[in-house]
């Protein structure tokens, strides 16, 4: 009985430590993002972002909106999650034209979760949370699979298989 009594007391105060351990990392994170609003740089939440904040990004930045670049030199960005290759890309800027088909491809476009590996850009928010592209994606390929198929391509794919 004492036993099982020393270690419910040991596990309770392990998960404590654990706990506070983990709170404090938590602190620890970046949240807040460098922005310019008329001509001055504040720190400010990452949920108090809105279109039309120019953020400043730099090597180890996680991109906190969907984004066009305005001032860089020689930035490169991990899209992977985006993606899936683990090579960096190199992002410039453009004259804007972007074909609707190569989005991702596009060199003065960064999407929200990208990484930042090198270097520093200023960039102009287009899209947060509910309204950037990348989420509008996510729930397309989440729900592509309930779409039912057509009899006439059931058919098809039953004879191929």
């Amino acid at each position: 009985m004492i036993m099982v009594v020393l270690s419910i007391v040991l596990r309770f105060w392990q998960e404590q430590k654990n706990n506070i351990a983990v709170t404090e990392l938590v602190k620890l994170v970046e949240d807040s993002v460098t922005v310019i609003r008329n001509g001055k740089e504040f720190d400010i939440p990452k949920s108090d972002l809105v279109p039309g904040d120019i953020v400043r990004l730099g090597g180890g930045h996680v991109v906190p909106a969907d984004v066009v670049l305005v001032d860089t030199a020689g930035l490169y960005a991990n899209q992977s999650m985006l993606t899936g290759e683990n090579m960096s890309v190199l992002k410039s800027l453009s004259d804007g034209k972007v074909e609707p088909s190569s989005i991702l491809e596009a060199k003065n476009i960064c999407f929200s979760g990208t990484i930042i590996v090198s270097s520093s850009a200023n960039a102009l928010v287009v899209a947060t949370g509910d309204g950037t592209p990348l989420l509008l994606y996510r729930l397309m390929s989440r729900h592509l699979h309930r779409l039912p198929i057509p009899k006439s391509c059931s058919k098809t794919r039953r004879n191929r298989v």
